[in-house]
């Protein structure tokens, strides 16, 4: 027995089957670039609260790029807690308001890079016009959210540590739980990952790019004898550089070894730029 069917019916069919594939494929890839956003950005969270400890719901947050001068702003949810998400790695101003309390002020607190920072406010009651100004640092930071193991290194901490091929990877093997062969927790070196303003770049055939030996207890290579990312990274361009070890999180899942997330400088509001020369000669060495 023949069926015949229409047009109309075939493509009411094809779209009842394609769209849900498509709509999977369209919430994988916001994942994927939510998380290439969050491994290159930190985060602001806290909770905010009046002086009995009660939660204060809509409550004004605004933060401010002290570097470029630009602002954003959010509101407390109904528990009183706020998040700012995907914030460059850099020093910040913190202002929170509400009609009936004094405007709390947190100054240049300090965003790196995978990190969240944890700011609580306790609003005093008071004219609008008054000022609490809160300029003390958060300090080391008790990471809840997650309990991954690492160091942060900033871009001035880049700039002034002796680095012999002048490339933030070399300090990679300065990182506690690396070792000598860039090894990490028991791992080898074709098992770490690079990740470069929330990109892989990481290298599809080794895991590291980097051809380097160990002969006497000296690490030699044409990488500078360091594990590193496929794209050079000059400690010039380097704002932050952050190498995980243990404990990492599943923003960050395409190697069983060590993490590295490198962050690239930013434009600001004046104008800067660095200057150097670099020279190695025997003159400088130690005699044998």
């Amino acid at each position: 027995m023949l069926s015949f069917h229409s047009r109309a019916g075939i493509r009411a069919r094809l779209s009842s089957f394609l769209l849900p594939i498509l709509a999977v494929i369209l919430s994988l890839g916001m994942a994927v670039s939510s998380n290439a956003q969050g491994t290159a950005a930190g985060t602001i969270s806290g909770l905010v609260t009046d002086s009995s400890g009660a939660s204060v719901p809509g409550a004004s947050i605004q933060i401010t790029d002290l570097a470029t001068k630009t602002a954003r702003t959010v509101l407390s949810n109904d528990a009183g807690r706020y998040d700012i998400f995907n914030l460059a790695p850099g020093i910040y101003d913190l202002t929170v308001s509400k009609p009936g309390f004094s405007e709390t002020k947190f100054v240049k607190q300090e965003v790196q890079v995978g990190l969240v920072l944890t700011l609580n406010v306790s609003l005093q009651v008071g004219a609008a016009t008054a000022v609490v100004e809160v300029s003390a640092s958060a300090g080391a930071e008790l990471q809840t959210s997650n309990a991954t193991i690492g160091s942060t290194i900033t871009g001035a901490q880049l700039e002034n540590l002796p680095n012999v091929g002048r490339d933030a990877n070399a300090l990679f093997l300065l990182q506690p739980g690396v070792g000598p062969t860039g090894s990490v927790a028991g791992t080898v070196a074709d098992q770490n990952g690079f990740q470069l303003d929330g990109g892989n770049n990481s290298s599809d055939m080794d895991g590291n790019n980097a051809n380097y030996t160990l002969s006497s207890g000296t690490i030699t290579g044409s990488s500078g004898g360091t594990p590193s990312g496929v794209i050079p990274t000059p400690i010039e361009t380097i704002e932050e550089f952050k190498v995980s070890t243990a404990g990492q999180t599943a923003d960050f899942n395409g190697s069983g070894g060590g993490q590295v997330q490198m962050v690239t400088k930013r434009g600001t509001s004046s104008f800067h730029g660095s200057a150097y020369e670099y020279l190695l000669s025997s003159f400088f060495s130690a005699n044998t």
